[in-house]
């Protein structure tokens, strides 16, 4: 898990801290944990957080306020999209938060932009997914059709001698209407 200590402004808010990019495949969602602990119990006032995530491809809003700690899972995808957590934090006493994440969190300048730069995760099916893929391409056998003199690919009728090896098994056969 990893921790940053966020400094809360008397009476203000914090800078906006991000997860960067999260990458959802094939509809898939993802719940980021996300959890906030105050450092100044002697203080113990209200902390007031502004949350800004993308599901289902929409930009959505949290927000809310905690005495003590928070711990919320933020729910991020649910279409092929490109996802991040952005967050803020405020406080009418001034106080030091840590945030807890599974992903790396970075400060940014504007929660509404996705850097890729810092990417995170991607979903554990894309490992499947893509062997999936590259194992139907394996199967799949079509001819290939090269314009070797620049004037436009011209066929041939079944008749007129086309030969092929359609099941792969190194013998040209010749192909019948």
């Amino acid at each position: 898990m990893k921790i940053i200590d966020i400094a809360v402004p008397v009476a203000g808010w914090s800078s906006w801290y991000s997860t960067g990019a999260i990458v959802a495949i094939n509809g898939g969602k993802i719940n980021i944990p996300l959890r906030f602990i105050n450092q100044d119990f002697g203080l113990n006032g209200p902390i007031s957080y502004e949350i800004i995530y993308w599901e289902d491809g929409k930009q959505k809003i949290l927000t809310g306020y905690y005495i003590g700690s928070e711990e919320l899972s933020i729910p991020v995808g649910g279409s092929d999209s490109i996802s991040n957590v952005s967050f803020r934090l405020k406080s009418t006493l001034g106080q030091h938060v840590l945030a807890y994440c599974d992903l790396d969190m970075y400060l940014i300048e504007d929660p509404t932009v996705i850097d890729l730069s810092h990417s995170n995760i991607l979903p554990i099916n894309i490992i499947s997914d893509i062997k999936d893929l590259f194992g139907t391409a394996e199967e799949t056998r079509s001819p290939l059709v090269i314009d070797l003199d620049g004037d436009g690919v011209e066929t041939l009728t079944a008749a007129g001698g086309v030969y092929f090896d359609h099941d792969g098994n190194d013998i040209r056969e010749h192909l019948c209407a």
